[in-house]
């Protein structure tokens, strides 16, 4: 299009004025040109930066190029607009000739060579996206390893602090030989070959505890406890089926039945530890106004006791 204006450009008849208008316009467009390639310098040192940053300053770079297709877009209508100009005022001005001609051309190469730095981009920010992508998948596959591992000793954890807070309070451990009196170990001895299945029954249970084992256990417990609701160890099979529920992190169900065992069992060995857990249950769930009157209850009702130093200590991180 640009050799056919040129063709009529030589053979009419424009005037003077005309042809400086042209030549004026060319130097306009030839100053935006070298300023634009001022500006793809500067954005493409910038981009190269950007690249190196998140998604959402690739789609910076991305809004750029658009640009870039604008400014082209709006070269090409300036060009169109001249070769109009140059058709409508045809002149025979031989001498201006080569000198159009080589602009035009020198227009059309840097036209070209911003195609190809934006086909150049597009190029990079696929392959960060890609990179990008790549990243993501191994984070999260990482970050999902790691949260197993952690679940797996949050629950570990809490298995262990069943038994600290539980049994740091007495020496004997739980096992059938509950605390008492010479006279009450030599009255279980007399009696013992009555009732077998009491002590099978729960220290089955407790083994199963000890094992991680929680369903089969508190299962265990709940059987013990409908065959000997009273027994020797009846507070404390009580105490370990809401003990199960709070290690599985089944904090409402915990303190239903860790209520339990301050209803039913006031005096045993257990309602320290079951007020405790309560509390620090109530604490899981968020509700820090209940477990503090319970670890004040707990300072209270069993001053001097493992429980209420740990009871204090809570109280220190609430307030």
């Amino acid at each position: 299009m640009v050799s056919v204006s040129l063709v009529f450009f030589l053979n009419g008849c424009a005037s003077k004025k005309d042809v400086v208008g042209i030549q004026y316009d060319l130097n306009s467009l030839n100053a935006q040109i070298s300023g634009l390639r001022k500006d793809i310098k500067r954005d493409t040192e910038q981009s190269l930066n950007l690249l190196k940053k998140n998604e959402e300053k690739i789609r910076e770079i991305e809004d750029r190029i658009t640009g870039f297709k604008g400014n082209i877009k709006e070269i090409e209508d300036i060009i169109t607009g001249l070769e109009g100009n140059i058709k409508e005022s045809i002149s025979p001005v031989r001498k201006n000739q080569a000198d159009a001609s080589a602009r035009l051309d020198n227009l059309q190469v840097q036209i070209r060579s911003l195609g190809g730095k934006i086909e150049e981009y597009g190029y990079l920010l696929a392959k960060q996206n890609r990179e990008n992508t790549s990243l993501k998948k191994e984070y999260e596959s990482e970050t999902k390893t790691i949260e197993a591992k952690l679940s797996g000793l949050e629950k570990r954890l809490l298995f262990l602090e069943g038994f600290l807070v539980s049994e740091s309070a007495s020496s004997t451990g739980e096992t059938p030989s509950k605390e008492g009196t010479s006279e009450q170990s030599e009255e279980k001895e007399a009696t013992e070959t009555k009732r077998p299945t009491s002590e099978e029954l729960y220290q089955k249970a407790y083994d199963d505890f000890k094992k991680g084992d929680i369903n089969t256990a508190r299962t265990g417990f709940r059987k013990y406890l409908r065959v000997f609701p009273n027994d020797n160890y009846s507070d404390n099979a009580q105490y370990w089926i809401a003990e199960s529920f709070f290690i599985e992190k089944k904090y409402r169900e915990a303190i239903l039945e860790f209520e339990e065992v301050l209803r039913k069992y006031p005096k045993g060995n257990k309602a320290p530890s079951a007020l405790l857990k309560q509390g620090l249950a109530f604490y899981m769930l968020g509700d820090k106004n209940s477990a503090m009157l319970l670890f004040q209850k707990v300072i209270k009702d069993h001053p001097g006791s493992n429980e209420a130093k740990i009871a204090k200590k809570e109280l220190e991180k609430l307030n």
